[in-house]
């Protein structure tokens, strides 16, 4: 992946020379701090780091903020006094035995004192000539606040200290750790130097490999090349000295990505260094061996010699990055295995782009270098304007005419159909599809060749410039992840053509729903204009002819006709209730007055099989007033009683319909509120309700009778719901009949 990263080489080292100029640049960073500072102070630097002045300062800045302050030094009995001195001034100071080095850290920088060792000019002043070198690398100042923490919890409280100095103990595992850490490696002094001459760093890394008995290496794959290159010799002697067992080896920490990256590694492999693979390593370089170390903060480029190392020789330098290595080596995993991952299309990189304008470049680099394939699935319909308007769907239109599938998912409604074919007519070679969905998204996919996936964050969906609408970027690299992306698109894309034939064949339907709902309205009413006067006439005839024979047969006639005019009604209801026509002409009346009527209505009926009315309710229920369509309430009290009397079998002995009629209180879930409610019950000695009905009951056609059409409980549900009540059935617990109610909301307006 060819990418550019912002790297440390926009970041400033400098060095101070002269104690008034040091003391200068202390204040400046004292100041600049805006958390915390971490000071390391050796014995012999408590003059330049926390003169009066300084203190002084510190005193003033802590006034105005929060300024944390850490310090770590050696307490002797030699200076116990002036540390006491710190303890009220630093928020807290820790001992460490034999520090040799000075530095400070803050939120930005690092800075470090050391003695420059000039005979002449240490003579000619009679002092030392000190150094202040200032870093502010990114990388190089975690890196030193890494080594300050590990100081930190290594080192011991002040007061633990004081009071062993102040009862003359000394603590076993501290001078354990003095002798481990900073006993002298050889008699040459301690030197820490900046080297920006070639010849310089070459004569450097020249030493650095033959004075060595063990090496160490952590770099980006990048570096490798420009090592092999330039100093393949000195590994192969090392590697003769290593096979002799005159030498530990070269250990290697890097991080290999791609296919590309396994190509520089496999000549190492193959010499016999030893290498590791660590998931997002540091974008620095450091080469340890157990006399040097070297670093820098310069990113290889086209296996050109780097400008710049720092060379030390200080065993805190070689100590600390020694426990780095070995940390990030047990991280690590075999490079062999790595590479075996990333052949068989077994691995993931992720990598974060924070910055819109990077990923905006990013975008059209991956584009550009597309192979096959490039899905893309927008968030949202702003999205399409933001893709025009700075990416530019020219370069999806230009990918495609070269042979490459690009396909769009725009997630929409209608609305915005316009706007699409806008689009499909402009780029003809892209396919775009619209994704009919209610669900936001808050991310952009990209799927390119899948192999690599981009998700970009969407923190304002409502702007079309990119750099102001787009948060974090995510990089995915590797086919087991961008295959995953890979499902979700064709998932999505295979829905769009699902909900094409879904909408066409709704759209079929409904024109024959109402092809034939209108053909069943006019069929309805053609029905019912003949049959009014057929009824009519049959009437008039019967009370002329004298024949009982012949009225006998007029009956049958008359009793024929008024079913199919009943069931001409029904189906007209339906197509009423279906097609959200139904029309309710409401008025106050009383509840008892219409099952009075309806029971009158069917007296005859009930007489003939036998079955006896009871009605049951006090005299208050009487009054019960409720604000309805009257003729549509005596509809299904009339729909409830017939259903009643059909069901009571002409066998049966004595056949009774019961009807109740109570007042409830209903409570509204959604406010809490309650109301009154009329309830009507009807209960019946019949046959009860089929249990393969049961559940359906109030369906269309929900019937294994063939006395009726099923029609009438889903038209009475329809017309007790649109006056806002309940209906509801049950069987009887006795195991005879069965009891059907409806509620009515009880109107407190008194009838006219």
């Amino acid at each position: 992946m060819e990418r550019d990263i912002k790297n440390s080489l926009d970041e400033i080292s400098d060095v101070i020379y002269e104690r008034e100029n040091i003391c200068a640049r202390l204040l400046q960073k004292i100041y600049k701090s805006k958390d915390k500072i971490d000071i390391c102070i050796s014995t012999s630097e408590h003059s330049i780091f926390l003169t009066n002045e300084i203190i002084k300062f510190i005193n003033e800045i802590k006034k105005d903020k929060k300024l944390k302050l850490r310090c770590i030094t050696e307490i002797t009995k030699d200076n116990i006094d002036y540390c006491k001195q710190l303890i009220p001034i630093i928020d807290e100071i820790r001992h460490f035995d034999k520090i040799k080095s000075s530095f400070l850290i803050n939120e930005t920088s690092y800075a470090f004192i050391s003695i420059v060792h000039n005979t002449q000019q240490q003579q000619q002043q009679q002092q030392p000539l000190h150094q202040f070198i200032i870093n502010t690398a990114k990388s190089f100042v975690e890196q030193q606040q890494f080594f300050f923490d590990l100081l930190w919890d290594k080192s011991i409280p002040t007061r633990q200290k004081i009071n062993e100095i102040e009862e003359g103990e000394k603590r076993e595992k501290g001078e354990e750790l003095q002798r481990s850490i900073l006993l002298p490696l050889q008699q040459q002094p301690i030197k820490t130097d900046v080297l920006q001459n070639q010849q310089e760093i070459l004569k450097t890394l020249m030493d650095f490999y033959e004075y060595s008995n063990e090496i160490k290496f952590c770099s980006q794959v990048e570096d490798i090349k420009l090592i092999y290159n330039n100093f393949n010799d000195y590994h192969q002697e090392i590697l003769k000295r290593y096979r002799q067992g005159n030498h530990k080896g070269i250990r290697w920490i890097t991080s290999v990505n791609n296919q590309k990256d396994i190509e520089l590694v496999k000549s190492f492999l193959n010499d016999g260094i030893d290498v590791r693979h660590v998931k997002d390593l540091l974008i620095i370089n450091f080469a340890l061996s157990d006399k040097a170390f070297l670093f820098t903060i310069e990113k290889v480029k086209e296996g050109k010699m780097v400008t710049n190392i720092l060379n030390s020789n200080d065993k805190l330098y070689i100590n600390h990055y020694q426990a780095v290595f070995e940390n990030l080596w047990k991280k690590g995993i075999d490079i062999k295995d790595r590479i075996n991952a990333i052949e068989k299309g077994q691995y993931i990189n992720v990598d974060i782009i924070p910055n819109p304008k990077e990923s905006l470049k990013f975008s059209r680099w991956l584009l550009n270098n597309a192979k096959s394939e490039v899905l893309l699935i927008l968030s949202s319909t702003t999205a399409i304007f933001r893709v025009e308007n700075n990416i530019g769907f020219e370069i999806f239109n230009d990918l495609a005419l070269n042979g490459i599938k690009v396909k769009v998912l725009i997630p929409l409604g209608e609305e915005l159909d316009f706007k699409i074919n806008h689009l499909k007519s402009k780029y003809t070679k892209i396919e775009f599809r619209n994704l009919h969905t209610t669900l936001k998204s808050l991310i952009g996919i990209t799927v390119i060749d899948r192999e690599k996936v981009l998700l970009a964050e969407i923190k304002d969906e409502t702007n079309i410039r990119y750099v102001e609408s787009i948060g974090l970027t995510l990089f995915l690299e590797g086919k087991s992840a961008a295959l995953s992306y890979f499902s979700i698109f064709d998932s999505l894309w295979k829905q769009t053509e699902l909900y094409d034939e879904i909408k066409k064949a709704y759209e079929k339907i409904q024109t024959h729903d109402k092809m034939q709902k209108e053909f069943i309205n006019t069929a309805a009413h053609e029905l019912r204009n003949p049959l009014q006067p057929i009824i009519g006439i049959t009437a008039i005839l019967k009370n002329e002819i004298q024949s009982k024979r012949h009225r006998e047969l007029l009956d049958v006639l008359v009793r024929n006709a008024q079913r199919l005019k009943s069931l001409s009604e029904d189906i007209l209801d339906v197509t009423k209730i279906e097609g959200n026509s139904l029309r309710l002409n409401k008025e106050h009346f009383t509840i008892m007055k219409i099952i009075f009527e309806v029971i009158e209505n069917y007296k005859n009926e009930a007489t003939l099989k036998n079955i006896t009315f009871e009605c049951l309710f006090s005299e208050a229920n009487q009054d019960f007033v409720v604000y309805a369509d009257k003729e549509k309430i005596n509809q299904v009290i009339s729909n409830l009683t017939n259903n009643s009397i059909k069901f009571i079998s002409d066998e049966k002995e004595k056949g009774t319909i019961t009807i109740i009629v109570e007042k409830r209180k209903s409570i509204d879930n959604d406010n809490m509120d309650s109301k009154d409610m009329v309830v009507v019950i009807v209960k019946d000695n019949g046959e009860g309700i089929d249990k393969q009905i049961l559940p359906n009951l109030f369906t269309k056609f929900a019937s294994k009778s063939f006395q009726g059409t099923g029609l009438g409980l889903f038209i009475s549900k329809s017309i007790i719901e649109a006056h806002g009540g309940k209906i509801w059935a049950k069987n009887n617990e006795d195991g005879n009949g069965a009891t059907f109610s409806f509620s009515l909301p009880i109107s407190h307006t008194k009838r006219s």
